[in-house]
């Protein structure tokens, strides 16, 4: 899979335009406390408003699943090591093969302008 890292701690205000501009099939988001828990689960809502699936995993959902079921997206796995094959599976779902993703995200390159500054 193509990965786009958009950085830690991006505003929700600004997520529309990275989606905008990404086009991703699966956005995967992290917290390991309760307050960026809580931004996360902003975050997510707005994703899924945006009609972008969310996978999620950190250590507050580990130790708090009342949490987890706050957040309108895909619980990854406790552990790390889980989160690739669980990504796997929420991708074939959705029936997005890593080779159409990436033809997708370089059509979207291909045709969108490039900023000048």
């Amino acid at each position: 899979w193509e990965t786009i890292f958009l950085g830690a701690n991006v505003p929700v205000a600004q997520i529309d335009s990275a989606i905008a501009e990404v086009k991703p099939g699966l956005v995967v988001l992290s917290a390991q406390r309760r307050p960026t828990a809580e931004m996360l689960i902003e975050m997510a809502g707005v994703l899924r408003q945006l009609g972008v699936a969310v996978g999620y995993g950190g250590l507050v959902f580990n130790e708090d699943p009342s949490v987890r079921a706050r957040v309108p997206g895909h619980f990854l796995g406790k552990q790390l090591s889980a989160a690739p094959e669980a990504v796997e599976r929420l991708m074939a779902a959705r029936e997005i093969t890593p080779e159409a993703a990436c033809e997708r995200n370089q059509r979207v390159r291909e045709v969108s302008p490039t900023p000048h500054h």
